[in-house]
């Protein structure tokens, strides 16, 4: 089970006491919003929340008591915007606390596991696309090392916001005008080191350099976790929606934000009975179960398939071991630029898992070679790289992949199954913003590694067992790299 928690309240800011206590206790109760006398027990036992994922403006309660979620795979959706007190109520001051709670939240747990949310975005007199592309600019440079991405999307003029909308004077916007503002922000956002995803759109934007996201993302949750989710799209969402299945944790008419595009809390005069009943050691989020309510247990199971496999959904027959894909080794414009190539071809990859991008760095004082795979972002390095092996680049690259498997604890026998199915290699241009953005990211672990390095070799193992272990996905509970 994906514990959402949640789409219907900002949680973490408000409500953080009593999910912990939930937590203690090992379950919680919710609301049929659709039958307010029907009420599902859920349990949290750890062997059946498979990830949770926290909604939230304002997690800075939540932040020193993260350490009793230690049981648990979780990530934080963080809406960060550039609307004022008029659109977001109950927001502290957004330059002196919500961009310094990111950051932290970032050191804390590792970019992969907080998403920057711009959105909803709507265009008005005041709130004009120049005055988002000022605001979207300036928070996407704060959070520069600290989000590897961000995702938009444009308001849905629900019935229940409708009021609220009107009194801010919102304006209609085209799809050639959200096309623009969208490629706009995509050039902001790879310029910081991010990718950029929408979010239940129904107008493409991937024109613009926007891909489609997924909000409770089943290949986050995978390289969170460490193991294969088997889940399937979430039926309860809008079509648009790339969702997988969750259960949500909250109750509508709950959050104390004040945000005037809220769908989920459209009833002041219900929000302040809530609060006045609100009780943190409760079973529930509201108004507590009466004799007239059914209470009853939700049926729940985990997602997890144990281990990930080299062969899951990547890899090649499992009968035959053969693939028609191809390697590709994308050049970076740095290391084009060191070893004075032309600029590479596109690749038109098959599969990402077999498409590895290189970078050159200097560290230590040193020539150094990176080869950060584009699917999962696992990372080889090869340090004091002399011009021979410039020279010999492609089987420098091979070898250095084959040495990472084996110190990341795969066997020969699975090395070469890997090479066997990926094919001869070639140089490409690298394989798109976020691979990009990954490398980026493995680039920056790599700069904070105080280990010791070993002068005679070129493979550095322990170096990129820091990197690796650096990024959350890459290590399974067993202890052993998901590759």
């Amino acid at each position: 089970m994906i514990l959402s928690a949640s789409r219907r309240t900002d949680l973490p800011n408000y409500y953080s006491d009593w999910f912990l206590n939930r937590v203690r206790e090992g379950f919680l109760d919710v609301r049929n919003p659709f039958n307010a006398r029907q009420i599902s027990r859920i349990s949290l036992s750890p062997e059946v929340v498979d990830c949770i994922v926290f909604w939230t403006k304002n997690p800075a309660p939540m932040l020193g008591r993260l350490r009793e979620l230690e049981s648990y795979d979780f990530y934080f959706q963080f809406t960060l915007t550039g609307y004022g007190a008029e659109v977001e109520a109950g927001l502290p001051d957004k330059r002196q606390v919500l961009i310094p709670t990111f950051k932290r939240l970032a050191r804390e747990l590792g970019r992969e596991r907080v998403v920057w949310r711009y959105d909803p975005i709507f265009i008005s007199g005041r709130y004009t696309p120049e005055y988002h592309l000022k605001a979207f600019g300036e928070i996407a440079r704060s959070l520069c090392g600290s989000a590897d991405l961000v995702v938009i999307s444009f308001l849905d003029l629900y019935q229940k916001i409708r009021r609220n909308m009107e009194r801010l004077q919102m304006e209609p916007m085209g799809t050639e005008a959200m096309l623009e503002l969208a490629g706009a922000m995509a050039k902001i956002a790879y310029n910081c080191g991010m990718a950029i995803e929408s979010c239940a759109e129904a107008v493409d934007l991937s024109g613009a350099g926007v891909a489609h996201g997924s909000c409770i993302d089943r290949k986050r949750i995978e390289r969170i976790t460490g193991c294969r989710i088997r889940c399937r799209k979430d039926a309860n969402q809008r079509p648009e929606c790339g969702c997988v299945e969750s259960v949500d944790a909250g109750s509508y008419n709950t959050c104390l934000n004040g945000c005037a595009y809220c769908y989920a809390t459209f009833d002041r005069e219900r929000i302040l009975e809530h609060r006045a009943v609100f009780d943190a050691h409760s079973t529930i989020l509201g108004a507590p179960p009466g004799p007239e309510d059914t209470v009853r247990p939700r049926a729940t199971q985990s997602f997890k398939v144990p281990q990930m496999s080299l062969f899951d959904e990547n890899g090649p027959d499992q009968e035959t071991g053969r693939s028609s894909f191809a390697m590709q080794l994308g050049i970076t414009i740095p290391l084009q630029k060191f070893l004075k190539w032309k600029p590479p071809v596109y690749g038109e990859p098959e599969n990402l898992f077999f498409c590895w991008d290189l970078h050159v760095i200097r560290f230590h004082g040193e020539n150094t070679l990176m080869a950060v795979n584009a699917s999962n972002a696992f990372t080889v390095i090869l340090w004091k790289m002399e011009w021979a092996d410039w020279e010999n680049l492609e089987q420098r690259t091979l070898e250095a992949i084959r040495k990472g498997l084996l110190a990341a604890g795969y066997g020969e026998e699975t090395a070469e199954a890997y090479f066997r199915a990926a094919g001869s290699a070639s140089f490409t241009k690298t394989h798109g913003r976020r691979p990009v953005a990954a490398l980026n990211r493995m680039t920056d672990f790599l700069r904070q590694a105080p280990m010791k390095l070993e002068e005679d070799r070129q493979f550095q193992s322990a170096l990129c067992h820091f990197v690796n272990g650096k990024q959350p996905g890459l290590i399974c509970r067993a202890g052993r790299k998901s590759f």
